[in-house]
């Protein structure tokens, strides 16, 4: 069951694609493209969870791809060893298209 932060990040990731990632996608045209998302992950975990915003946006952006017809062929994440003013570890996700 989805909570009340999920579908708040759903609709920031839906408003993420339609305005700032969609139009950085190539034309699907059988080539292999990249795209790379700068996402912020939260640090205030202190045991093994799984972190709801960066999760659900994610996988909001890569559904909305795969519904547009991008095929999604390989995803990479990496962080910095900086945190921002928030206390959130910026996370960089490669994601490999076609």
């Amino acid at each position: 069951m989805m909570g009340l932060f999920d579908k708040q990040n759903e609709k920031m990731a839906e408003a993420t694609y339609d305005k700032d990632i969609k139009k950085y996608l190539k034309e699907r045209n059988g080539k292999t493209h990249v795209l790379l998302i700068e996402s912020f992950a939260n640090l205030t975990a202190f045991s093994i969870t799984a972190d709801d915003k960066y999760t659900t946006q994610i996988n909001n952006i890569l559904d909305h791809m795969q519904s547009d017809g991008y095929e999604i062929i390989d995803i990479k994440i990496n962080s910095s060893e900086h945190e921002g003013a928030l206390g959130n570890q910026a996370v960089f996700t490669l994601v490999t298209y076609k």
